[in-house]
């Protein structure tokens, strides 16, 4: 990341950037509908939940669940892709 009003010395320092992410967000958010924002901080249980509801209350059932599946589809893909076990448990 440049910070174009940064001196090169500056540049080099990521406490003084605007704005960092990490490569994991930056893929989140490609799925993320563009009307909800760049989701930029950690995303656990409760965030997703509250990210889905607003999801539903602003953008609507069919776009949510387009929402919902593409979460899950870059889950799967690079849980496999990193060798994480993944278990599912049909009860």
């Amino acid at each position: 990341m440049v910070e174009p009003d940064l001196s090169s010395e500056e540049n080099a320092d990521p406490n003084k950037w605007k704005d960092w992410t990490t490569v994991g967000r930056v893929l989140f958010n490609a799925v993320v509908p563009p009307e909800m924002g760049h989701v930029n901080n950690m995303m656990g249980k409760k965030e997703l939940a509250e990210l889905v509801d607003r999801s539903y209350r602003s953008l609507g059932h069919a776009r949510t669940v387009q929402l919902l599946d593409d979460l899950k589809t870059i889950g799967f893909h690079y849980a496999t892709r990193a060798g994480s076990p993944f278990r599912s448990r049909t009860c």
